[in-house]
């Protein structure tokens, strides 16, 4: 069932997954940035309502959750590279959160498209994000 067919409320703050400082990884130096620490946060092409209409389209409302009336909010944390790929999409949040929601949640997240990456003085760095989906049968 797609989105049109539940309710999803995206509250998207670019927020932090974890609060720490800005650090270098490996030979590549790999820079993973605070987000309250960048000039210009990560963006989803085409921006928010972009972002929205993603969704819309491709969260699916998982069908043996609709015997439990299965609800909740899945926040999702992520990477959004230097490159605008996506990865170490994670679930964030309750532990007693339906696994199937979760799922769904983690799978959207991790098949969606470049995102615009941040920048730090001048510069394309990685960044943590984290994206609240809420969920709820119609």
């Amino acid at each position: 069932m797609k989105f049109s067919q539940f309710a999803i409320v995206v509250a998207f703050l670019c927020t932090v997954a974890t609060a720490g400082t800005i650090q270098a990884q490996d030979a590549a130096k790999t820079v993973v940035a605070d987000i309250s620490k960048v000039d210009k946060a990560p963006a989803f092409p085409g921006g928010q309502e972009a972002l929205t209409t993603h969704l819309k389209e491709k969260v699916v409302y998982p069908a043996a959750c609709r015997m439990s009336q299965a609800k909740g909010t899945v926040n999702v944390g992520f990477t959004v590279n230097a490159d605008g790929t996506i990865t170490s999409v994670e679930h964030l949040g309750n532990p007693e959160m339906d696994n199937r929601l979760i799922k769904e949640g983690l799978r959207v997240v991790g098949a969606m498209p470049k995102w615009e990456p941040a920048t730090m003085n001048g510069e394309k760095v990685a960044c943590k994000m984290v994206l609240p989906i809420y969920f709820a049968p119609n």
